[in-house]
């Protein structure tokens, strides 16, 4: 229950799509052990993902508290 928790922290602080990556990478690491690396690829790919769907689709994600300060590109939420 805490991961999902820190899932939706991550969400709220920087966004859906950057959140996601970044509990895909956290989680792998802390659970799987595996070399860094193949961490970033796995949370790079949902990444990939939701990008190619946000432009091909026009879909809008959820912002973070980031965007409230920074401008990011529109496929990042």
């Amino acid at each position: 229950m805490l991961w999902f928790g820190g899932a939706l922290v991550a969400i709220a602080l920087v966004g859906f799509s950057l959140g996601i990556a970044a509990f895909i990478f956290a989680f792998t690491t802390a659970m799987a052990g595996r070399n860094h690396l193949r961490n970033a690829l796995l949370a790079l790919s949902p990444l990939v993902v939701f990008g190619t769907m946000a432009v091909v689709l026009n879909l809008h994600y959820p912002q973070g508290l980031l965007q409230q300060f920074i401008t990011l590109p529109r496929w990042l939420g």
